[in-house]
């Protein structure tokens, strides 16, 4: 039996191989699935960097070889459509055409902010498109349309917009994404697939499966990461988002200040409110370990900056305060907390919509209230920081999705602390090498 050969793959099959081994990519098991399959609605679920974008721009590349072809990639910003984008762009300049590459004979604007496109010397045309601006996804029809990351795009910009571009000619669907909870668009796609119903098919996989991630990676990723996060965005598993938002308990609370506290830097997270509480942590980095240490608070309601610039200055006495960061694109209230003697700063978060960087942040909180073997929770609350601590045992999901929204978020009444820390947690983290906004957070080499 082990001198048996294989029978060849079909002359299509076989060609769309070749063709992607000229720009080098060459698909896992998972990915060859992907792409021998006929079906019009394709729906890879699938862990971060498992390949899912390089196998969707590979497919996208392949099509445009046909002339005439209009095929549109969408995501909620600009820039998340982009990462496809930029995969046909770099597989296009090395596939040879004529006497030089073939992206060099493409009309294209690849380069700056907004709408990119790229039209083939056959008249085929790669368009990028963002649901920030859905009426602009009208106008044209498309052969092929893909949802970059679609688990962020609201059911009702789907079909308001999207499915009615598609319709005339029979677009096809890819869907490469990493899970957003267990609701919304991609689990509706995701339910047809189940179903099995004509013209639906998906795969879902591991970042392990994709055979070139390192398995210590992964369980080191698996150690550090909050479970349901770790399910999610590593294994590609459709987790609830009901009931607690954070894991907190008393082990993340200390009543002692540990030796040598007094020499840390220390950090404050800011969150800016008037009617809601007005925000204020102070927050010692034991920079050894990486771990925060939430040890004072200002949590007060109907305040003016004006009013509490003089509590911060009082707190911060004596300390080695290295920074104080708030939310990003609050312009206005930062002008006024200068204005007031606080410069506070923030993490650059241009390339997400508000609460895409949200629901970031606040994965990064429950990635760092983890207990590891060992090691313990990277972030603790002192006992006396009674409004923090009330705020991470209360904070609750939403009993009930709305589709409506692009990103499922906790309930307001108890986020005002947890904002507040996840502003340190996405700035220190940068700094520390770590990328939290990452589909899953990478590790820093040691």
């Amino acid at each position: 039996m082990n001198n048996l050969r294989r029978a060849p793959l079909p002359d299509k099959k076989q060609r769309k191989l070749n063709f992607f081994r000229k720009f080098g990519y060459i698909p896992s098991p998972g990915q060859k699935l992907f792409h021998f399959s006929e079906s019009r609605n394709r729906i890879l679920v699938a862990g971060s960097r498992f390949g899912k974008s390089m196998a969707a721009a590979a497919e996208i590349a392949h099509v445009l070889l046909y002339p005439g072809i209009w095929v549109m990639i969408v995501g909620t910003q600009y820039e998340l459509a982009e990462k496809e984008f930029r995969w046909v762009v770099r597989y296009f300049s090395t596939v040879d055409y004529r006497d030089r590459k073939l992206l060099d004979y493409c009309h294209k604007k690849i380069t700056g902010k907004g709408e990119k496109f790229l039209r083939t010397p056959w008249g085929s045309v790669l368009v990028t498109k963002s649901t920030e601006k859905p009426t602009q996804i009208l106008g044209d029809e498309y052969d092929l349309v893909v949802l970059a990351e679609g688990s962020h795009i609201s059911i009702d910009i789907y079909n308001q917009y999207i499915r009615r571009a598609m319709g005339s000619r029979k677009a096809r669907l890819i869907v490469p994404s990493t899970p957003n909870s267990d609701a919304g668009i991609l689990m509706h796609f995701w339910k047809k697939v189940e179903e099995k119903k004509k013209h639906w098919e998906g795969w879902q996989y591991r970042t392990i499966d994709s055979g070139h991630f390192s398995e210590q990676e992964y369980q080191t990723m698996r150690e550090e990461m909050d479970e349901d996060n770790f399910a999610e965005q590593c294994e590609g598993k459709f987790v609830s988002r009901r009931g607690k938002v954070f894991k907190f308990r008393d082990d993340h609370v200390f009543k002692k200040f540990p030796d040598g506290m007094e020499h840390w830097p220390v950090i404050l997270g800011v969150r800016m409110n008037f009617k809601n509480p007005f925000v204020v942590l102070f927050i010692a980095i034991d920079r050894t370990n990486r771990t925060y240490w939430v040890f004072d608070e200002i949590y007060l309601a109907e305040k003016l900056p004006s009013e509490i610039a003089p509590l911060i200055i009082q707190k911060c006495k004596g300390r080695h305060v290295i920074g104080k960061i708030t939310e990003y694109g609050d312009g206005a209230k930062v002008i006024e907390m200068r204005k007031s003697g606080i410069d506070c700063t923030s993490i650059d978060e241009k390339a997400f919509s508000k609460s895409q960087a949200a629901m970031k942040r606040i994965q990064a909180i429950q990635n760092c209230l983890k207990i590891r073997p060992e090691k313990g929770p990277r972030v603790r609350v002192f006992a006396d920081c009674v409004n923090t601590i009330k705020d991470l045992e209360s904070c609750t999901w939403p009993d009930k999705r709305e589709d409506k929204e692009e990103i499922e978020l906790p309930l307001t009444k108890h986020l005002h602390a947890p904002l507040a820390l996840s502003y340190v947690l996405a700035y220190c983290e940068h700094l520390w090498g770590m990328n939290i906004y990452a589909e899953s957070t990478p590790r820093r080499d040691e």
